[in-house]
């Protein structure tokens, strides 16, 4: 039935948006972790010891890496530029 594809693909897309607005909000919780932990260290340099925020910078440099070599990333321009300032 045409109205039952129709509400599933609505609430697909409406799954997405939630899903998509909830990592927004995980990466920009862990870049403001990851400028406190800068402020304390005066780097960047997290261990992985610092579970959540050593994987979450390990992966960021992954992503862009992936990006510079050309290969399907997550980074983008917004996020290149946040971690660079």
């Amino acid at each position: 039935d045409t109205s039952d594809m129709s509400t599933r693909l609505r609430s697909d897309s409406e799954v997405m948006r939630k899903s998509s607005a909830m990592l927004k909000e995980q990466w920009m919780l862990r870049y403001h972790e990851l400028i406190e932990w800068k402020r304390k260290h005066g780097n960047c340099n997290v261990p992985q010891r610092e579970k959540k925020l050593g994987c979450w910078v390990s992966t960021q440099r992954t992503q862009y890496k992936l990006l510079l070599e050309g290969r399907q990333s997550q980074m983008n321009q917004e996020r290149i530029v946040s971690q660079e300032e």
